[in-house]
């Protein structure tokens, strides 16, 4: 979950940390809101507070879908980095278009 919300994986501390909130944060979902609720008041602990490259795309691309992107897919997903450009964020993205059977 914290890969998935921080883009990077915990130090020992923070994996300490996290791991202690489950006494009242039980849930995936609960920790996830509160991961999410900290990294929006701390945007610094983020992994690549800047905008994904273009090169990055066939590398996420294939992450989600386990193969390279068409032509098109790519070009869509290079669109995508100006509202998405955290690698969390548009690996999310691609992971929701993904569920919702969406091609481009």
């Amino acid at each position: 979950i914290f890969f998935e919300v921080f883009g990077r994986w915990p130090t020992r501390t923070e994996s300490a940390y996290w791991d202690s909130r489950r006494s009242d944060k039980p849930t995936d979902s609960a920790i996830r809101g509160a991961m999410q609720y900290y990294l929006a008041r701390h945007p610094e602990n983020k992994e690549g507070n800047k905008a994904v490259s273009p090169s990055e795309i066939d590398t996420l691309f294939f992450s989600v879908w386990g193969r390279n992107p068409t032509s098109s897919e790519r070009q869509y997903w290079t669109s995508r980095i100006a509202d998405k450009p955290f690698k969390v964020d548009l690996v999310g993205a691609m992971q929701f278009h993904q569920a919702q059977g969406y091609q481009h």
